[in-house]
């Protein structure tokens, strides 16, 4: 598999790809949330040194909570060559 199915077989692995990061992500995070409409994409930032076959980061969103305003959420979420896994999902 290559990054976001690009079918460049010369591809980076996909945990060097920002955009399908943050893609496949929102669409994990917005399946969670209460109002699934109101998710906005913050940041993608890595949390840690590299790994020698992929990478974790942080994803920092905003969606509304249950009063109706809008809440920071924070995602933690790991990364490899082909697999893209959400560890944790905290919004305040």
């Amino acid at each position: 598999m290559t990054a976001a199915g690009s079918g460049d077989e010369s591809s980076e692995p996909l945990y060097k790809d920002k955009y399908a990061i943050e893609a496949t992500f929102g669409s994990l995070i917005k399946k969670q949330l209460r109002d699934p409409d109101s998710y906005e994409f913050v940041s993608c930032e890595p949390l840690g040194e590299e790994l020698k076959d992929g990478q974790f980061f942080t994803i920092t969103y905003r969606a509304k909570n249950g009063f109706g305003g809008y809440a920071i959420g924070k995602a933690i979420v790991s990364c490899d060559s082909t697999t893209m896994r959400l560890i944790s999902n905290e919004s305040n």
